[in-house]
């Protein structure tokens, strides 16, 4: 990696000769750089809206059997989601609206100021047994995305102690129940500080959000707006979008919507911050307990790794095999090789 004393050269001697040796010619060695990764702060941000119950999908792929509700899919996603990333990632839950909210103008935009839970190791159990069974019934309430993302950055930057954190907002609408409308204008009309509080968070705190939509189709008259345009402006805003036309992750049943979550979950908890940028990005080499791993356009070629942001060069992210082999405990290290000779 570059030594910031402006000489050019990677190494700080000032020879220029990049060998770090101080001779005028000599062989350049690799600078190699331990890198631990550590477990990914993640706040779900779920959707417990009425509508979760009120509308039911494919589960399984299968016309043949029932449908369920969206809610209950969310339920065994995030139980799978939890339970097998429990050493990646430290989890934790805010639901909007919450538990105690009721269908009346007064009641239905309630969002707890703290997470029902906590991000922490190991919290399958702790989740499960915060947020309504697979089968409830009583989900009540409007889509108050905003204060749900408020108390979940909160909760993170207070928190995370600058490790890396991610949030990731699932939700099957547009947001509504904006501070500044009272009666069914709460339900009517879109918030437009949802995009506002996810851009800062991303720009001013360094945490991104990923945005998942919940069978996403059409317009919809409460807020009446089209969601799948709010929705990829929310993901454009909050530094996580997805590649192409559609810059979210938009699930039309529960096989897609695990595929969905799974896929971020890659994303998030295979990314390590390097101690600072190469300055000379495209040299950079990985390797994991002493075996290289290349460098790949994108993780969709298998194993290898990417720069975790187009254009940024201070993290990397692991694809497939690899990142399953750097969550087994190999040891990674991070080299700049020399620049081939003029």
């Amino acid at each position: 990696t570059g030594d910031g004393d402006g000489d050019g050269d990677g190494d700080g001697d000032g020879t220029g000769d990049g060998d770090g040796d101080g001779d005028e010619g000599g062989a350049c060695d690799i600078t190699t750089t331990e890198v631990e990764l550590k477990p990914t702060k993640v706040m779900l941000v779920l959707d417990k809206s009425r509508s979760m119950i009120l509308n039911s999908w494919d589960d399984d792929s299968d016309p043949g059997t029932s449908e369920v509700t969206r809610w209950h899919s969310l339920h065994e996603v995030v139980d799978n989601l939890s339970t097998a990333n429990s050493e990646s990632m430290e989890i934790g839950v805010q639901l909007f609206p919450s538990m105690d909210a009721t269908s009346q103008f007064d009641e239905a935009c309630w969002v707890s100021e703290d997470p029902e839970v906590p991000f922490a190791p190991d919290n399958a159990a702790a989740i499960l047994a915060a947020i309504p069974g697979a089968d409830a019934m009583d989900l009540y309430g409007g889509t108050p995305a905003t204060a749900g993302i408020v108390s979940a950055l909160t909760h993170l930057e207070d928190n995370a102690n600058g490790e890396p954190a991610v949030m990731i907002l699932v939700t099957d609408g547009a947001a509504n129940c904006g501070a500044d409308y009272e009666g069914g204008a709460l339900f009517a009309e879109y918030d437009d500080d949802l995009p506002l509080v996810v851009q800062s968070a991303y720009e001013d705190s360094g945490i991104p959000t990923y945005v998942v939509g919940i069978d996403i189709n059409g317009l919809s008259d409460y807020p009446a707006v089209d969601p799948a345009e709010k929705l990829n402006e929310l993901a454009a805003v909050g530094g996580a979008p997805r590649e192409g036309a559609e810059a979210f992750y938009n699930a039309h049943d529960q096989v897609e919507l695990t595929e969905v979550l799974d896929s971020i979950a890659a994303q998030v908890s295979c990314t390590v911050t390097l101690g600072q940028e190469p300055y000379m990005p495209h040299l950079l080499e990985i390797e994991l307990d002493e075996e290289s791993i290349e460098w790949v356009e994108d993780c969709s070629e298998g194993s290898g790794w990417v720069y975790a942001e187009d254009g940024v060069y201070d993290s990397i992210t692991f694809c497939s095999d690899s990142c399953e082999l750097m969550h087994d405990g190999a040891e990674l290290e991070a080299g700049l090789t020399c620049p081939p000779a003029p």
